[in-house]
């Protein structure tokens, strides 16, 4: 993203995850759609973090 976060998505967790390469940490935001299994994300203009999912499923994490 624009602040060099790396982000991943779990598709079996059903969590998206991100890595701060400046403090080598990680976070995770579990989704709240049960069986999400997300397998594509995508970072928007305003730093969104979007999740496409299986079964047609959408979501997106607030600018972190």
């Amino acid at each position: 993203d624009a602040r060099d976060m790396v982000w991943f998505a779990h598709h079996g967790g059903n969590y998206i995850g991100r890595f701060d390469p400046r403090t080598e940490s990680f976070a995770v935001y579990p989704h709240v759609t049960p069986n999400m299994n997300c397998r594509a994300l995508d970072i928007g203009k305003d730093n969104a973090v979007w999740c496409a999912g299986s079964g047609a499923h959408l979501s997106y994490l607030d600018r972190f």
